[in-house]
């Protein structure tokens, strides 16, 4: 029987595990901000193109309540 005694060679050393950490927070960072700056472009892209094309029309509701207080507190 051949049993191997590696003392922990094939653990990673605490220095290169935050290394790799790093490196790897730093990938999702910059892959994140890449991914939503391209979704907000394509979005700003519609939207402006949405509103060049159509304004919204805006009318009082005729049935609403007007105030009569004139700014006047009672009290």
């Amino acid at each position: 029987m051949n049993l191997k005694n590696n003392n922990g060679s094939s653990k990673i050393k605490r220095r290169n595990f935050f290394y790799y950490l790093g490196v790897s927070a730093l990938g999702v960072f910059s892959v994140s901000k890449l991914l939503v700056n391209i979704f907000k472009s394509k979005i700003n892209k519609v939207l402006t193109e949405r509103n060049a094309s159509q304004k919204p029309v805006v009318k009082p509701n005729p049935y609403a309540v007007k105030r009569d207080s004139g700014g006047i507190k009672n009290g």
